[in-house]
């Protein structure tokens, strides 16, 4: 799976994220659980939702869901970006040596291109950019 490098405030602390690529995931951003244990976000925001799961890689737990306060693409600041502070201890979201998963439901917002060769990912922004993240969370 490719990585991405990604700016995010979160509680108006700036992070820079790696990011693993998940295109067959509906999730948006989610911070694996040694991530947000060593920040100590856990805690920092209620959430809106909990997501509970089950994945297929053998990771079972929940998923809180909040906002961070931006995201970065490149010169595009999206605010109020939906994503989740995991608490799986098994699994992809319990590795440490990311920090967590960028999934399609973040992606769908840009076309991408992947160069393999040179070990780069392109993100151009189509038409679904500022379009909501979950409908239940729309007025």
């Amino acid at each position: 799976m490719p990585f991405i490098s990604m700016p995010v405030k979160i509680n108006n602390k700036d992070y820079n994220l790696t990011l693993e690529v998940d295109t067959g995931s509906d999730r948006i951003i989610d911070l694996n659980t040694p991530f947000v244990q060593k920040h100590n976000l856990l805690d920092t925001q209620k959430p809106f939702a909990i997501s509970r799961i089950a994945s297929s890689d053998g990771g079972s737990g929940e998923l809180r869901n909040v906002f961070f306060d931006e995201v970065v693409v490149g010169k595009y600041h999206l605010p109020l970006v939906a994503g989740a502070f995991s608490t799986l201890t098994s699994g992809m979201q319990s590795k440490e040596n990311i920090d967590g998963m960028i999934g399609n439901n973040f992606l769908k917002r840009f076309n991408m291109v992947m160069d393999f060769k040179n070990n780069r990912i392109y993100l151009k922004p189509n038409k679904f950019l500022y379009s909501p993240f979950y409908d239940f969370l729309l007025p």
